[in-house]
């Protein structure tokens, strides 16, 4: 509150949900008994239906409005603006009305329903344009049709401001994104927004991670970064661990070789009983029995495994 008799309400912030809503606005001038109410305006817009309740109220509060456009003031933001008794902008800033847009779903039913609601609100528009400006309704639909942006000078010239003045005490911020979706937006705007270009000069390849930090929070770095990451000791480390890599590989194969070789080994003696096992005889005095199904043929019988192990070991012990 400036003093006692006038309350200043900033609005910067879209309009609606996600930003500057009617409550907060009624919570800020409720139980105000001055004369006067300064609403500083700096929005690239939002609902329009949020507008028309803060210009509405605006309107009846029998209070003198004065409405203020630090930068820029963008769609439903224009409505809210229009509302001030008296409007002021600064130079150097950005004036936008164009026709009110929704998402839809459903049938062809509901998009009629739809283009009827935002027919209804454009013709709310188009008359508080009028009855600020004095234009010809056809005159506002048209620039209204054509997303049109006006300078602070044209703004003025056009009847929606009524004073241009220099520079604000108000510090606007805004995200560019939010000019996806438009279509005439001019260039010197987008120039205003633009990321400053990068000098492109040949930097070193150190300190690339902290440096980058260092320049989004335009700070120097506090430490000498090269001693972390220097060119040298960057290739010092590539090459010591290509060392390790091929010293581990060489022991690997190295034992991938013995093991190979023990297999080998193993196999060998394996072949070795093998072959002594088909020369050992088959002696007499062996306890097993033989099966029911030879009795008869010329003492022919089968033998068991266990019965040619039992013969190799009698061989051994006799050697």
């Amino acid at each position: 509150m400036a003093n006692q008799d006038t309350l200043n309400i900033e609005i910067l912030d879209d309009i609606g949900g996600w930003g500057f809503t009617f409550n907060q606005l009624y919570n800020q001038a409720k139980g105000f008994e001055g004369d006067k109410i300064r609403v500083p305006v700096n929005s690239f817009g939002g609902s329009a239906l949020e507008g028309l309740l803060i210009y509405n109220y605006l309107k009846g509060s029998g209070k003198e409005i004065e409405t203020h456009i630090p930068t820029y003031a963008m769609s439903a933001g224009t409505i809210i603006a229009a509302a001030g008794d008296h409007v002021s902008m600064s130079n150097h800033g950005y004036y936008m009305i164009h026709n009110p847009w929704s998402v839809s779903m459903g049938d062809s039913n509901d998009m009629k329903a739809t283009a009827e609601i935002l027919s209804k609100i454009e013709n709310d528009l188009v008359s508080i344009y009028v009855k600020k400006t004095g234009i010809d309704a056809d005159e506002i639909r048209e620039m209204m049709k054509n997303e049109t942006w006006l300078t602070s000078e044209e703004a003025l010239e056009k009847g929606f401001v009524d004073e241009l003045t220099e520079g604000a005490k108000i510090e606007a911020s805004f995200d560019p994104k939010q000019f996806e979706g438009l279509t005439n937006v001019p260039q010197d705007i987008q120039n205003l927004f633009e990321s400053p270009k990068k000098e492109e000069t040949e930097k070193p390849q150190t300190n690339s991670f902290l440096s980058s930090l260092a320049q989004i929070f335009n700070k120097q770095p506090q430490v000498d970064l090269s001693e972390y990451v220097s060119k040298s000791e960057h290739e010092a480390k590539i090459a010591e661990m290509q060392k390790d890599y091929e010293a581990n590989e060489e022991a690997w194969r190295a034992q991938h070789a013995k093991d190979i070789e023990a297999k080998d080994k193993d196999i060998e003696e394996a072949k070795a009983i093998i072959q002594a096992l088909k020369k050992t005889p088959i002696e007499e005095e062996s306890s097993f029995e033989t099966s029911p199904a030879s009795t008869g043929n010329n003492n022919q019988f089968f033998t068991s495994f266990d019965r040619l192990v039992m013969a190799d070991m009698k061989r051994k012990n006799r050697n």
